[in-house]
């Protein structure tokens, strides 16, 4: 009978593979479509805005929102009108990043299984 030592040594060589199903768990969230909010009608129109060399929100110069999501998605609008497919693969690039650095950060102060468990419930909660 395994001890528990025994399983969380094959937790420990399954990392990596623990790791991509999260991300693919992160991926269903992927879709072509854009569910209009007032937030992200803002958000976007200020990454089309900066795509096109300018820093305004629906055509006016006071943004009211910080920037700072708008530039990081603001390359998809140099693809196309409507990128949201590509916006929505940023999102997921976001996550996974996240989640690599939850993943890194709780490993410095837990065993690889509670890591992992802490990276899941984040993966799970951000959902």
């Amino acid at each position: 009978m395994p001890t528990l030592e025994d399983r969380l040594n094959r937790i420990d060589r399954r990392t990596a593979a623990i790791l991509v199903g999260y991300a693919l768990l992160l991926a269903t969230q992927i879709n072509p479509w854009w569910n209009a909010t007032r937030d992200g009608l803002n958000y976007l129109s200020i990454a089309r805005n900066i795509a096109d060399g300018r820093l305004a929100r629906l055509g006016e110069p006071h943004l009211h929102y910080a920037p700072g999501y708008s530039v990081i998605i603001s390359p998809a609008f140099l693809f196309g009108e409507r990128p949201f497919l590509l916006v929505s693969i940023i999102h997921w690039l976001l996550a996974v990043g996240i989640m690599l650095g939850v993943f890194h950060w709780s490993r410095r102060v837990a065993p690889t299984a509670a890591a992992l468990l802490i990276t899941g419930l984040v993966v799970l909660s951000t959902g």
